[in-house]
């Protein structure tokens, strides 16, 4: 609470949505979210309008949005709710990402009226909100000072009708502290290689590197989720030196010493007897359980070309599960893997709603971003098999929203540049 955030936000034009019971309890929460805010570092002005409700039905918080968001240029919109009642919820996010594009902050009742406990309830709130404005709040030091971490997920959705399509994220970093964002969605059917897909994420990655640092990253480490043991050789053989070739076609003699780990089940690190003999891998606990037994991460490296010694692959894996704003403490996996996995869980919140959709991620760790952009770019390019890879540019925080998928309420994420685009199966939009 005392420790001032890398680089703190200023909240300046907000609106606070509450019944009008709420009143008192809300006055408190702007007052203390006023304080801690401060010595975090964040400028923070009163909200300029407090709309108070008669009922908390879902109409009754969206007419008060509407009335209000049109037209406006909301930092953000904070709703205090009296539970977590799903239709509500999903009304009020549906409109912030879809039809404003402003960040927004949901605050149950009953988590105010904790005895004693507003202050520390503040305080996180307050990080949230730091992050959704797209400001760092900490960093891990981390030696190599060109490298790039790029973390990769991809996801089917068993409920589309056209089963053949498959989603990938793609996430890599821009800044040696790891803690600015590029950000990339493929849309693809589910015969063609995804490889294809990243080629072209990668190479965009290290031009928006190569923006921000005026040179290359010098070593590159790539998290890949959802691959299965059946796929790990065709991975090895075929995906890895594809990859390779691409870091050629950047520029000619551009020959980055990079390695590619596999992210498995959900540490203490593990690294014989019980690994595999012919593999290159580890079990990490990052996290502390405070309840029940923490579940160890396998990671499998099975591309490794930065002369990283073993230590300093595993150190590098564990201090890159301290970087996910939304928890003080380490998580089970790396930052930008969980940053994937909710990237292709909103693509499909979206999608099953029949909604639009755009994700991205920040310039110095905010939260992900679905929506439009009105002052930005909108580009799509065709991959040589025949893939739709999407992609929106903003520079514009207002242009950003945050967004969680069924039950992630708070999760967060990073902006900076928004995949978007049509296919076939999703409703997108870009503007």
């Amino acid at each position: 609470r005392n420790c001032r955030h890398i680089k703190p936000g200023h909240l300046d034009k907000w609106l606070v949505v509450y019944e009008r019971k709420q009143k008192p309890i809300v006055n408190e929460l702007i007052n203390t979210l006023y304080n801690v805010c401060t010595l975090m570092g964040m400028r923070v002005e009163y909200p300029e309008i407090r709309a108070e409700l008669q009922n908390d039905r879902p109409e009754t918080y969206l007419k008060a949005l509407e009335q209000n968001c049109f037209n406006q240029q909301y930092n953000l919109v904070l709703c205090v709710l009296n539970n977590n009642r799903k239709d509500r919820y999903d009304v009020l996010k549906k409109f912030s990402c879809m039809d404003t594009v402003i960040p927004s902050q949901m605050v149950l009742l009953k988590t105010l009226n904790k005895h004693g406990q507003l202050m520390s309830v503040a305080t996180k709130i307050g990080v949230q909100i730091s992050a959704k404005l797209g400001e760092e709040i900490w960093s891990v030091t981390i030696p190599s000072k060109s490298l790039m971490i790029i973390g990769i997920d991809s996801y089917r959705d068993i409920n589309i009708k056209r089963k053949q399509v498959s989603i990938a994220a793609f996430v890599a970093t821009t800044n040696p502290q790891c803690t600015s964002y590029y950000s990339r969605i493929i849309m693809q059917t589910t015969t063609q290689e995804l490889v294809d897909g990243i080629s072209v994420c990668i190479r965009d990655a290290l031009k928006a590197f190569f923006m921000q640092n005026n040179a290359k990253p010098e070593r590159i480490v790539i998290y890949c989720d959802g691959v299965g043991d059946g796929q790990l050789q065709a991975v090895y053989e075929h995906e890895s030196p594809q990859i390779e070739e691409t870091f050629s076609k950047v520029q000619e003699g551009y020959t980055p010493k990079w390695a590619m780990i596999i992210v498995k089940t959900r540490g203490t690190i593990i690294d014989h007897t019980i690994t595999h003999q012919n593999w290159f891998d580890f079990y990490l606990i990052s996290q502390c359980a405070r309840q029940g037994t923490a579940a160890p991460t396998l990671f499998n490296v099975i591309w490794d070309r930065t002369t990283f010694k073993v230590d300093h692959i595993q150190q590098l894996t564990f201090k890159l599960c301290h970087l996910y704003y939304n928890w003080p403490t380490p998580v089970y996996t790396v930052e930008d893997v969980d940053d994937d996995d909710v990237i292709v869980t909103g693509q499909n919140h979206a999608n099953q709603g029949g909604g639009t959709v755009g994700v991205g991620l920040n310039q110095g760790g905010g939260t992900v971003g679905v929506g439009l952009n009105q002052g930005g770019h909108i580009g799509a390019t065709r991959s040589k098999q025949g893939g739709l890879i999407f992609e929106m540019q903003s520079h514009d925080i207002s242009d950003l929203i945050a967004l969680a998928a069924e039950d992630l309420v708070y999760l967060l994420l990073r902006l900076a540049v928004l995949g978007c685009g049509r296919y076939p199966a999703f409703n997108c939009i870009s503007t």
